[in-house]
């Protein structure tokens, strides 16, 4: 015997076996509902910014508010109903599905559509602080985005502190409290200043209806349980927008969702998984493409049952329905058993009431005359039930096996 043989032994062939289908099960349960198996860790971009934790807090409060809050990663963003929030938005167009998407459009068929829009404005020119590690955005194209969502507006902002103070900012929404180190505000003529500080705005309203935030640190996870800011969005959630559900812009930050099968499969932690189901096909293609293990003897044939094969081939013969070859293998059995037992009978009823007279002598329940008269009965009915039949042959073939035990083997 080979050393492959010792190895892929038929035990051992379907252990392998078990560990594909196992394996292959595993990775599809992973795949398909690993995201709901296992919570999300917070990482560096979770999820809407390039903050240390982002804006997770920021979702989080919604969610203990009872506000439910969806990521909208569809181009198609005027399909939200709720209101939307474009917060820090990479750039006013980005690609997306082979098109070019701007922010503008978006803006615009939400409008139509009579549908409300939040638009956090990116933080830019941003100096390294040691109370914010946060990296400094694109100040091009940040500016284009000023001059889309506010034409004509000016961005100011406080000077960055070492300590962190309350600043008191005020409007018609109420008076609130904010610690943002650099709070970022803007100078506009063509919009309503909802809360502002020092005659700018930080929560502005356009003609139009749109919403314009000049901070993101206002909602940043560091600092949003800092002063007054939960409270402010708390409010402005519901007296200003009056919602219970928020649709977070995930498109214009640079998440946008492709539904590609190629790139789901092929993208990490998803390549693990491919990789592994390639080289279990492969394994299984080489099972089955070769004997593994000791060669089996070969089976030793030998005649059978002479009463199966007998009454197998007389089926097949006939040809009839299943009623009418229960009936004759009933009306067969009761011939056989008077010819076997030598009783003196005639017709075929006479032998069954023959073979039931000797059953009750040998202590044994007499059913002859009772099976040929119920065979009678299925034959004759037009429903035909197959499973009755089959059982009255069974009981024929029981009352033979009582009456002359096993059948003697013949010569060969």
């Amino acid at each position: 015997m080979s050393r492959s043989q010792e190895i892929f032994s038929p035990r051992m062939r379907r252990l392998v076996g078990i560990a594909i289908a196992l394996s292959c099960l595993a990775t599809v349960i992973v795949i398909l509902f690993g995201q709901k198996l296992s919570k999300p860790r917070a990482l560096p971009r979770d999820s809407y910014t390039y903050g240390e934790l982002g804006h997770r807090a920021f979702v989080d409060f919604l969610d203990a508010l009872g506000i439910h809050t969806m990521r909208g990663r569809r181009s198609s963003i005027r399909d939200h109903r709720a209101p939307v929030f474009f917060i820090e938005p990479d750039a006013p167009s980005i690609h997306f599905d082979g098109a070019e998407l701007t922010l503008e459009e978006a803006l615009r068929e939400r409008i139509e559509w009579g549908r409300a829009s939040v638009i956090v404005l990116p933080k830019w020119e941003w100096e390294p602080n040691p109370l914010m590690r946060m990296a400094s955005a694109d100040a091009s194209a940040s500016a284009e985005i000023l001059e889309l969502v506010l034409p004509g507006a000016e961005l100011l902002r406080t000077e960055p502190e070492d300590e962190i103070r309350a600043r008191e900012m005020v409007g018609p929404m109420g008076i609130y409290f904010s610690s943002v180190p650099g709070l970022q505000r803007v100078r506009a003529a063509d919009a309503e200043i909802l809360l502002g500080y020092e005659g700018t705005g930080i929560v502005l309203r356009r003609w139009d209806g749109v919403i314009v935030v000049s901070d993101p640190d206002l909602l940043h996870s560091w600092s949003l349980h800092h002063a007054d800011h939960a409270a402010l969005w708390a409010d402005l959630l519901s007296e200003v927008l009056d919602t219970d559900t928020v649709v977070i812009d995930e498109v214009f930050h640079g998440h946008a969702r492709k539904l590609s099968l190629g790139q789901a499969v092929g993208e990490l932690p998803a390549g693990f998984f491919s990789a592994h189901v390639v080289l279990l096909l492969l394994l299984l293609v080489l099972l089955g493409s070769r004997r593994f293990g000791a060669p089996l003897p070969p089976l030793r044939i030998e005649r059978g049952p002479a009463e199966p094969i007998e009454v197998a081939a007389f089926v097949l013969a006939e040809g009839k329905p299943l009623a009418e070859l229960g009936q004759a293998y009933v009306n067969g059995v009761i011939e056989d058993l008077a010819d076997r037992l030598d009783l003196s009978a005639v017709g075929l009823h006479g032998k069954a009431q023959a073979i039931d007279t000797l059953a009750k002598r040998r202590g044994i329940r007499p059913r002859a005359a009772e099976l040929l008269a119920e065979a009678a009965r299925l034959d004759a009915d037009s429903k035909r039930r197959g499973g009755e039949i089959i059982e009255v042959a069974r009981i024929a073939h029981r009352l033979r096996t009582q009456l002359l035990g096993s059948r003697p083997r013949e010569k060969r």
